[in-house]
């Protein structure tokens, strides 16, 4: 997702009105997955997507 990399993600319109903690990061990016996906072909599901803060700290958010 480049409009998240090396991004300041509090000045992003996404996190606008929340902080953008890895759990709304993992929630946003397989929203952002899931509608690509359904143009592409409506069997094809985001199963899980995991947002890493530190290589020993991450939030996975499953639909």
């Amino acid at each position: 997702m480049t409009e998240l990399d090396h991004k300041y993600l509090n000045e992003l319109e996404a996190f606008e009105s929340m902080q953008p903690s890895s759990e709304r990061i993992a929630i946003y990016i397989a929203q952002k997955l899931e509608k690509r996906l359904k143009e592409l072909n409506e069997s094809i599901r985001v199963s899980r997507v995991s947002a890493w803060e530190s290589a020993d700290s991450c939030a996975t958010y499953i639909p």
